[in-house]
This record gives C-alpha cells, sequence and structure tokens, in this order.
C-alpha cells in the first residue's frame, strides 16, 4: 500500500527532490490543502504564499502566507523560485487548468522549479460523469513542460494502490513532474 499522497503528510515527490530548492527564496503552493508541504518549504527558510479556497487550521509562521482565494483568482503577481500544484489540477475544467498552469510558467523565476502532481486518464475517478475531468493523457503533462521549454528534472506516469478515509482501499492514476525553468 502507498503513502496517502492526498493526506496530511509532507508529499514525498517534494521530498525527494528537495536539493532542488535548497536556493529558494519564496515559493507558491496552490491548493496548500493542510499546508505540511508549505511548512516543509518554510523549514527551508523559505517565505511561501500557501493559496487554497478552504484554509486549514493554522498556527502563526512567519514564513507563510496562508491566502484564501480560489487559485482561478489568484492574482499571480509575482515570481516564485519554486512553484507546487499537488493534486490540485485535477479539481479544475480542462481550460481552467492550461489557464492556471500558464500563470505558473509567467510566474516561476528564471531557474526557478516547479512541481506537478495530479491525476491521469488512468484513474478509476476518470470514468465517473460526475466529477471535472481534466485528468492529465498519456504524456500531456511531459509535452507542456516541453513545449514551455522547461528542464524535466523528473517525470513519472502510474497507478498506485492508496489507503485514506472516508474512501477506504482504491486506485489513483498518478502524473508527476519536477520540472526548472
Amino acid at each position: 500500500m502507498q503513502n496517502n499522497p492526498f493526506g496530511k503528510e509532507v508529499s514525498t515527490l517534494l521530498k525527494t527532490w528537495q536539493h532542488t530548492f535548497t536556493n529558494a527564496k519564496n515559493a507558491l503552493d496552490a491548493g496548500c490543502a493542510h499546508g505540511s508541504n508549505a511548512k516543509f518549504l518554510a523549514s527551508f527558510g523559505i517565505q511561501v504564499d500557501a493559496v487554497d479556497i478552504k484554509l486549514p487550521p493554522h498556527e502563526v509562521n512567519t514564513q507563510i502566507n496562508y491566502i484564501q482565494s480560489d487559485i482561478l483568482t489568484f492574482a499571480f503577481d509575482k515570481k516564485y523560485d519554486v512553484i507546487l500544484a499537488l493534486n490540485v489540477l485535477q479539481f479544475l475544467t480542462a481550460k481552467d487548468k492550461y489557464k492556471i498552469m500558464d500563470c505558473f510558467i509567467k510566474s516561476l523565476s528564471q531557474g526557478g522549479v516547479i512541481f506537478i502532481r495530479s491525476f491521469t486518464q488512468k484513474d478509476p475517478s476518470f470514468n465517473n460523469s460526475k466529477i471535472i475531468k481534466s485528468h492529465f493523457a498519456q504524456d500531456e503533462l511531459r509535452r507542456w513542460a516541453q513545449n514551455n521549454r522547461l528542464k524535466i528534472i523528473a517525470y513519472d506516469e502510474k497507478v498506485i494502490n492508496d489507503c485514506h478515509e472516508p474512501i477506504g482501499k482504491h486506485q489513483h492514476g498518478l502524473v508527476s513532474l519536477v520540472a526548472q525553468k
């Protein structure tokens, strides 16, 4: 069984590739959820804008600026050395997903690193007609990175076993990207 990639723990993707942001000064955690990834970045002395439509209960941390906002209306008015979009893009329409991804590119500093993890069309939820279907097709995220002249550091597509409340045992089709501008 895989660790819950959508839970309260720091993303394994972020932990694995933490050496890519050792010189970062600021970061954007788009869809920060519980704030664990923002706290992890802040532990490196990085100033973090942690954005989510519903903010978690959080303690005061001078390194983290919690912003309650829909990512679709977020200003994207500054440059970031690190951008996280971990398990958030699948909740947008395909059109909005690319609108936000374009904002990520414009907001990413030269030399900055972007981390994206999202659902693929191999995720069982893709066949559910009641949800938004902006799941990535095979190699779609890789092509996007290449078309935007990003240097791909890591790329992976796989199906994982997961287990967490309230769903229990289930699977997810995931795509993960770490890339540098």
